[in-house]
């Protein structure tokens, strides 16, 4: 922070300090960057942003014991509270039954911010699962091994976390069944039992 530069990262080490990683915080209402310090404060370091911001906006890397983290930028942020404000307040018995979907470009975190849009919805009173659903087998496989790795309940390996995937039409009818949680799957699932 200087009086007319602010940048934000996750805690890094020296030897891993990478540029690319720090982030101007925006104004959400024109996503016009903000370079006074004391606005900064206010608006990132202020109670509860500061807190929300270490507990619902950062993920873990998926490194071996998850030892690094990743922070969002301001515009996934923004994103990811709007879709959670919009699910908590959703009547889903009287209402559509879908609430709504994530479009990004390439290259602008759309991972990080579908996982934390559905890891964070996954734990609202009123959801009962997350189903996230792609348009090829291949972009599946890399979503559902993204969010595995992202999952801060998994263990190294994985497993036990909030995250399945499917693998067929019929895995996908006993998960919808049966499982919570975030479900990732494709719309092009073969019909197995």
């Amino acid at each position: 922070m200087t009086p007319n530069s602010i940048r934000y990262m996750a805690n890094t080490t020296g030897d891993t300090f990478n540029t690319a990683f720090a982030f101007n915080w925006q104004r959400e209402k024109d996503n016009s960057t903000i370079r006074d310090w004391r606005e900064f404060s206010n608006q990132f370091l202020s109670i509860p942003m500061a807190h929300n911001m270490a507990t619902s906006y950062m993920i873990l890397d998926g490194t071996h014991n998850k030892q690094s983290i990743k922070v969002m930028r301001p515009y996934q942020v923004y994103a990811t509270r709007r879709i959670i404000e919009a699910l908590r307040t959703h009547d889903f018995k009287y209402g559509k039954q879908e609430v709504g979907y994530i479009w990004h470009t390439t290259g602008s975190g759309k991972t990080i911010s579908s996982f934390k849009a559905a890891w964070l919805a996954s734990r609202l009173p009123n959801v009962d699962k997350v189903v996230f659903m792609v348009d090829r087998i291949a972009l599946t496989n890399q979503t559902a091994a993204n969010y595995a790795a992202y999952d801060p309940d998994a263990d190294d390996s994985n497993k036990g976390g909030v995250v399945s995937d499917t693998q067929n039409v019929g895995d996908l009818n006993r998960k919808l069944k049966n499982k919570n949680g975030i479900i990732v799957t494709s719309i092009q699932k073969k019909w197995t039992g």
